[in-house]
Order: structure tokens, then sequence, then C-alpha cells
């Protein structure tokens, strides 16, 4: 009784040293990739960020012409707690460091407010 052993050209598959070849490569492209991730993603933020303060800007001058009126534009902040409010009335009498934003007195109103991403 003779067992047919399989040749070795119909046996199909791959070896273990081709699959750490292929999980290697993998691995070296992914780790390239990362940081490359962060870095967009960054952009895309800092992207918006410019974007919003943009239509903020435009918001602002429209406002003015509405009301025939002085409309400014405050930053405050800074860190975590940046931000800049759009408002009408009294000079440096609104503010939103403190977590909202709020005019010190009854001669301002606030358009807008916004909060700025933190930087990481």
């Amino acid at each position: 009784m003779t067992h047919a052993r399989p040749s070795r050209s119909s046996s199909r598959g791959f070896t273990l040293v081709e699959m750490c070849v292929v999980v290697g490569i993998c691995a070296t492209v992914a780790g390239q990739a990362v940081p490359a991730m962060g870095e967009f993603r960054q952009r895309q933020v800092l992207r918006a960020t410019a974007e919003a303060l943009s239509s903020d800007l435009r918001l602002a001058r429209s406002e003015a012409a509405r009301l025939s009126d002085a409309v400014f534009f405050r930053v405050s902040g800074k860190g975590a707690q940046a931000c800049y409010v759009l408002y009408t009335g009294v000079r440096n009498d609104c503010d939103c460091a403190n977590g909202q934003a709020v005019c010190e007195s009854a001669d301002s109103a606030v358009i807008k407010s916004q909060w700025l991403p933190t930087t990481q």
C-alpha cells in the first residue's frame, strides 16, 4: 500500500514567512499613515475655524449695515477658554472668557459668541 504524497507544485496557500513579510509591510505603511492623519485632522480643524471666523466677520459687517450702528469683535481668554464675541453697544463691554458671553451694561447686546478649539 502506497501513500500518495501531494506534489509540491499542487499545494496552495501562503507560508508563515510570506505572511510575516506582508504583516511587516502593512505595519510599516500604517506607521507612516497615522501621523499624517493627525496632521490632516489639525489642518481641517484650522480650516473650519478660519471659515467660521470669516463667516462671523461677514455677519458683523451685515449687522452693522442693517442696524446702522457699530458692531464690535472681541477675542477673550486663552487655551481651552479662548473665544470671541460679536456685539453692539459699548466698546469692551461684552466678554466670553468665563464660559458664556456676558455684557456689563443693558446698552450692549451679544450677536454671536464662538469658542475656539483647543490646540493639541
